[in-house]
This record gives structure tokens, sequence and C-alpha cells, in this order.
């Protein structure tokens, strides 16, 4: 797995062509998150720590590329949640994410969308945004951008709540891959190939 950092953001064919490929890697990443090897369990955790301390009654939850939306559905069960959205470019991801957003005690509206794409044409407020492990699929510009897009949908305030992979201070990408490599013997549920 590697991240596409610095690459240009995904459109029309592109965007077919990362969908297709996160559709057939969907599996090895549930067994990613299965295992806790990304640490999923702790950023969830953390994540409703936030929302039980900062989050208003009845918030408006957006989660950005939200997958499979299985370790969201399982955090927000418990909270004061009042409505959920959640975009996804893959369908598959979102077939799933309707049967595990069944728990919510909310309205759930799930939109097949380049997650890039819905944050700049996004019109509806919201209290809390959420996106984890995806904004690194953008440019740097492009990831100033979402920002922006994510303080106006904040109307100013709210929560934007990012968690990603991220290079130590003086590190590169290349430092980071090498890094990065040195965790193959504890991911043992996936393949070199994988990997």
């Amino acid at each position: 797995m590697t991240s596409s950092e610095g690459m240009p953001a995904t459109t029309g064919s592109e965007a077919t062509g990362s969908q297709d490929m996160f559709n057939r890697e969907l599996d090895t990443y549930r067994r990613i998150v299965d295992a806790n090897l990304m640490f999923h369990r702790e950023v969830y955790r953390l994540l409703r720590d936030v929302l039980t301390e900062l989050a208003p009654a009845s918030f408006r939850f957006l989660d950005v590329a939200c997958g499979d939306a299985g370790a969201s559905a399982a955090t927000l069960r418990t909270t004061t949640i009042g409505n959920y959205v959640g975009i996804d470019l893959s369908e598959a991801s979102l077939r799933l994410a309707a049967r595990e957003l069944d728990i919510l005690p909310c309205p759930v509206e799930l939109r097949c969308s380049d997650f890039a794409h819905a944050m700049a044409t996004w019109s509806e407020p919201v209290d809390v945004i959420w996106i984890g492990m995806s904004l690194h699929h953008l440019p740097t510009e492009g990831k100033a951008r979402l920002m922006r897009h994510a303080r106006r949908a904040l109307g100013g305030m709210g929560l934007f709540v990012i968690w990603e992979p991220a290079l130590f201070e003086g590190e590169d990408r290349a430092a980071w891959l090498a890094r990065f490599s040195l965790l193959r013997d504890e991911w043992s549920a996936v393949s070199d190939e994988e990997f």
C-alpha cells in the first residue's frame, strides 16, 4: 500500500480505475482493519471521546470517504448523533456501509461520489466532518481546497477531525516507505503482494 502523495487528484477514468482498485483491495483492507494493524480501534476510541466532549447534541456527522463505515457505525451508535451522511466512491463499500449503519439511531444517507468533488459542491450545514486515512490521496493544494470546503460546510464552527499517516519532521516519502517496510513482520494478516 502506498500513498499517492504529490499525485494529481483522480477524475473521470482515473477515478474509475481508483474505484476498481479499491474494490479489488477491499478484502485486504478489511483484514487490515480486523487485525487492527493501523490502530483503528484506538483511533475510533479517540474519535468517540472527541465527539462526547465537543460535539453538540443531535450533531450532524459527515463521514468523508466513509468506506464500509463499520468503525464509524460502532463509534457513533452510542453518541448523540442526529444525522449521518457518508460519501464514498466505491459502490461496493457503500453497500456494506448501508448494513453497518443500520444500527444508528438517526437518519442515514449514503452518497456515491468522489469525496473531493462532493466537498467542493457541499451546501448542507454539518457539525462534524470526519475523514480518516483518505486525505493523503490528494495533492497538497487539493488538501488545502478540501479543508477550505470543510470550513465552509461547518460554517466556521464545528469539528473537522482528520486521521492520516504522517511523516516525521524532516522525513520524506522514501524514508516513510522505508520505515513502513520495517512493519512487514507485524503485518502477517496480508500477503507480500498486498503489503
